[in-house]
């Protein structure tokens, strides 16, 4: 009998080689959101300093032209603070969907192996079938000559 050859094999590598090139894309775009997350943690500690600074001059006292330098200020961070949540929540949403893309070729993947599982199965009842005659026609074969 043959040996064992999976029809679906090419078909397989394929899906598990997309499955690694999707994972590795998820792992970027996690990355990225990392990299914003830690920048956003890093302008609220800057939004946190200014403004106390601020409060600490202004009890002190201080110009207009300075009150407005910083406001301005504040302001600009204020601004690039909601950029980035915006773009962290933009990235969310990205690895939301790429997460679904590598849970359904990880479910096709799951689903072919299951195949060529069943597949291997059927192959080697047919084997042992086939030993099994082969054993049988030898005993008979030797009862035959032996009587």
């Amino acid at each position: 009998m043959k040996k064992f050859k999976f029809s679906l094999s090419k078909l397989l590598e394929l899906k598990e080689q997309q499955y690694k090139m999707e994972k590795e894309t998820l792992a970027v775009l996690r990355s990225k959101k990392q990299a914003l997350e830690d920048r956003l943690l890093s302008l609220r500690h800057s939004f946190a300093k200014c403004n106390e600074e601020y409060t600490q001059c202004s009890m002190s006292g201080i110009t207009v032209q300075e009150i407005a330098v910083y406001k301005n200020f504040l302001a600009k961070l204020k601004q690039q603070i909601e950029d980035i949540i915006a773009e962290i929540e933009l990235f969310e949403v990205k690895i939301q969907n790429q997460l679904s893309v590598v849970v359904a070729i990880s479910q096709d993947i799951s689903t072919i192996e299951k195949l060529k599982e069943k597949q291997l199965n059927q192959y080697n009842y047919q084997l042992n079938k086939s030993e099994e005659i082969l054993i049988e026609e030898f005993v008979n074969s030797v009862r035959l000559n032996g009587a």
